[in-house]
Parts: C-alpha cells; structure tokens; sequence
C-alpha cells in the first residue's frame, strides 16, 4: 500500500512533528510513503529523508486567511496549477508505485483533498485544530465544508475536536485517534528528586511550551507566578517560555511589558521554538509543566510532559480536559483565573503526594497514547479504506 501524506507546512511544528511519528510507527508495516510539503525554509526535510521517505515539494498555499487579506485568495488561486502538476506526476505511478490513499495532515490546506477528487483517490482528512481559536477564515467556506464532507474518512484528534468539526462542518465520517508518543526508558528519570532537582539550585522551575499566541494563556502563567512569589512568599520559583519566533514578536513584547508591570521581569525566559529533542532537554532542569491554552485541540506537550515526568497544571478548556483529571495524572485550572492556576501551582509545590501523581500521569499516558497503539489505529483504517477501494 502507498500512501501520499500532505502537509500545510515544511516546519517541525506540532502537526508535522505528530505526523513523522505516525510515519515512524508506520515503517514496521512497509508501506510506501511519500510526502507532498510546500515550498519554504524545508525544516522537515532532512528529517522525512532521514527516515527513507520520498518528499515532493510543491509552491503550494493553504486555504485560510487572518483578517481581511486579499493575497491569501491569489495564492490559492494559483494552487489549480499546482494541483494539475502534482497530478500529472501521480498518475505516471503505475504498479507498485501507485498512490492507493492521499492523508491530507491538516483541515487548513485543501491541496490533498483537490487531488484525491480528480484522481479519484480516497481521501483521509486529518482534523487537527480549532480554526476559530487561530482567528483563520476559509477562503472558501461551503467549497471546504463540501470537501471534508465529501473526503472517505475524517480523524480528529481528540473528542473536543470532533465535537467542535461535527458543530463546524456538519459531518457525519468522523472518528477519533489521538496523536501517539514515543515512551521514553523510566530509568533516565531515575535523577528527579521529591520536589526541586539538585541541578538547578534548587529553585523550582515552570515551564509553558508552545508557539507564542494570544490565546496560549500566557498571561494566565504570569500574573500566577506574580501571586505565588508575592502573596504566597514562594522565592525560588521561575518560568520558562519556550516558543519565541520571528513571527511572535508583538506577542513576546506584550509579555515582557506584562512581567515588567507584575516586577517579574527576572523570573522568566524566553527561549525560542525548538524541537522535541532540544525541549526534552529543557525539561529536565523543571519541575512544574503548564498547558495554559484555551480550546486546545490535544497538546503534544500536555503528553510530553506527562512521560518526562513533570507535575501538568492544564486549563480545564478544549481537549485538555480528556487528558487530565483532576488530582490523579495533574491538576486542571479555570483558564482565565490566574489566582486558581496559582494554587493549584503552589499544590503542586507542596503536595507530599506528588510523586505518586508524577508515576500515575507516567503509566496513564504511556498506556493509552504509545506511538505503537496509535499506529495501530491508523493502520485499521488505511486497511479498511484500501479493502473498499480495491473492491470498487
């Protein structure tokens, strides 16, 4: 079976970053894979060559705008061009070469399903945000809404998100599979200590990870930081932004201007967007991981953490709400009440429980969200999809 992947984006972002693990789990199967990226920085590259994929690159755009924007609907414009030129090279794969299932990695880029319509492909549609909450509109509302109602199979990646396209785009071909993690060794956390690390000076360090937007919760995570310093007298403690990029930079300054006016200004960093290699990295010198976003669509990081052994507060909004339970695998907030994320910090801080919490959230993720089981998933359904396609 050959599969052709579609991405929005050459980045190593979370969507891209969850599809090369579904690749990865893929290998064992043999199935052929190639990967339609569009033109940019190609970050990926290097990574989907890594791993013995084939990767076409195509100057293709994504089907949404921010605001009012007139270019998006040029570029789009131009992708009839582009779609026929993929086409054309598609169809002269015959025998083992033909591309059997297109898996568009993303609802904000049509490319994928425009394809599978001409070549007459079955499409699988892979649901992954809430565009309301990035403020995107479709260029084309009711052309898109016809796609993915018209693609063979739509995957969300959590309940909220499926709830949320059902709403959106009255769908009825939904099902839901999470994203899968590697599960890290549990003896290269043998080195965590009951409270604060030895490595980091014994000051407690919260980490919030994720591209820098309004609606991440940022400023949740500050002002709480400002009341368990000032009023819960927690000295040592600070906080670590990861997620700064060049296209971030008025959402950076809105924070360095809010910790400046909570006088915080020298308790938190900003450290750039990184892979999952660097921020396990950083993770290992925090204790305390934070999932401020509202209306989340799953959280690579909220998973993360839990299998790095980190102690997550979440917002109790969007998918973060089907990953933590409250007290058993971390604690959840009410987005928005930064004096509630502080208390549940400082319970995280003091609770003479927390390591049980620390091996329950550790044994809960590895359980349900292994890169094998989700593989699995995956797999049942590209089997499904090919069985019906071959009997057509």
């Amino acid at each position: 079976m050959n599969i052709l992947f579609v991405s929005h984006s050459d980045s190593l972002g979370g969507a891209n970053q969850s599809l090369i693990h579904l690749i990865k789990g893929l290998k064992k199967y043999n199935y052929g894979i190639t990967v339609l990226i569009p033109k940019g920085t190609g970050e990926i590259i290097p990574v989907l060559e890594g791993m013995d994929c084939d990767v076409m690159i195509a100057n293709y755009h994504r089907c949404v705008r921010t605001g009012i924007e007139i270019r998006p609907f040029i570029k789009h414009f131009a992708n009839r061009t582009v779609i026929r030129d993929i086409c054309n090279v598609i169809e002269k794969k015959q025998g083992a070469e033909r591309i059997h299932l297109i898996h568009s990695n993303g609802s904000i880029c049509d490319v994928g399903a425009l394809i599978s319509k001409k070549l007459g492909v079955p499409h699988i549609w892979h649901v992954r945000e809430n565009v309301d909450f990035y403020n995107f509109s479709f260029l084309y509302p009711l052309m898109h809404r016809r796609l993915l109602q018209n693609s063979t199979v739509v995957i969300c990646i959590s309940k909220y998100i499926e709830k949320y396209a059902k709403e959106k785009y009255g769908l009825t071909n939904t099902i839901v599979i999470y994203n899968g993690f590697d599960i890290p060794d549990k003896e290269m956390f043998s080195s965590r200590r009951d409270g604060c690390k030895e490595d980091v000076n014994g000051i407690c360090n919260i980490i919030i990870a994720g591209a820098i937007y309004k609606n991440k919760g940022h400023e949740d995570a500050l002002r709480a930081l400002s009341i368990i310093k000032k009023e819960y007298k927690v000295r040592q403690v600070r906080l670590l932004i990861v997620g700064t990029q060049e296209t971030t930079k008025d959402q950076e300054e809105r924070i360095r201007n809010l910790a400046q006016a909570l006088k915080i200004e020298n308790d938190i960093e900003l450290l750039p967007f990184c892979g999952s290699e660097e921020l396990s990295l950083i993770r290992e010198k925090c204790d305390i991981a934070l999932q401020c976003s509202i209306k989340e669509g799953m959280g690579r990081v909220t998973i993360e953490s839990m299998l790095e052994k980190l102690l997550v507060i979440g917002a109790r909004s969007g998918a973060t709400e089907e990953l933590i339970t409250d007290g058993y695998n971390g604690w959840l907030y009410e987005p928005g009440n930064s004096r509630h994320l502080a208390e549940k910090i400082y319970q995280a801080i003091m609770c003479k429980d927390r390591e049980r919490i620390r091996e329950d959230a550790f044994k809960w993720a590895a359980e349900n969200y292994s890169n094998e089981r989700i593989t699995e998933q995956f797999v049942e359904v590209y089997k499904d999809l090919y069985k019906k396609n071959m009997e057509c």
